[in-house]
């Protein structure tokens, strides 16, 4: 009978090692498993980063920069005739610089335009119309210098028509501004 329960002994006992190297194997394929899972889930995250960085990048060199420059040049518009309106000397005194500002106004118009048609026509944003809203403040804007280098209108007029120039070209730069803000927030929260 001593026999019998050393026999039974043996058998519990290979019976639980057997059970802990099976036990082993599995949480060793689970944890292989699970290690496979955590590198599919990064190489995932991994590449939506960098799919939203070139976005990002591209859309800064072949958008944002330019528009930016073209907008550098508006703002160097409205500052000019910020301060021709509040300068002591008379408009007609003052008409060679008017009608330098005028010309350097249409130029730094038309790049800005070219370039938020070149942000129309980017692979690299969205599909909304970057010149809307663009052509009433250009018209605006316009309008005011003509009013400003007629001669026939008071000189009070014509300083106040500079001043309102000035006005609609900054709200053409923050309408602007706001809109490539907008592009990079829905570029950064697209991929998230």
């Amino acid at each position: 009978m001593a026999e019998t329960q050393e026999v039974v002994t043996k058998a519990a006992v290979w019976n639980w090692n057997e059970i802990r190297l099976w036990g082993a194997l599995g949480i060793s394929i689970i944890s292989l498993m699970w290690s496979e899972r955590n590198r599919r889930v990064a190489n995932r995250s991994t590449l939506a980063i960098r799919t939203q960085t070139i976005r990002l990048e591209e859309f800064r060199s072949t958008v944002k920069t330019p528009l930016l420059e073209a907008l550098a040049d508006c703002e160097v518009a409205a500052t000019k005739a910020e301060s021709i309106a509040r300068s002591g000397q008379t408009l007609d005194q003052l008409k060679p610089e008017i009608e330098i500002l005028n010309r350097s106004t249409i130029d730094a118009l038309g790049k800005l335009e070219s370039r938020l048609n070149d942000a129309n026509e980017s692979m690299f944003t969205d599909d909304t119309d970057w010149l809307n809203g663009f052509n009433e403040l250009e018209d605006e804007v316009l309008g005011f210098f003509n009013a400003s280098s007629n001669a026939v209108n008071q000189d009070s007029l014509r300083r106040d028509a500079l001043l309102k120039a000035k006005v609609s070209l900054r709200k053409l730069r923050t309408k602007t501004k706001a809109r490539i803000e907008a592009h990079i927030k829905t570029i950064t929260t697209a991929s998230s």
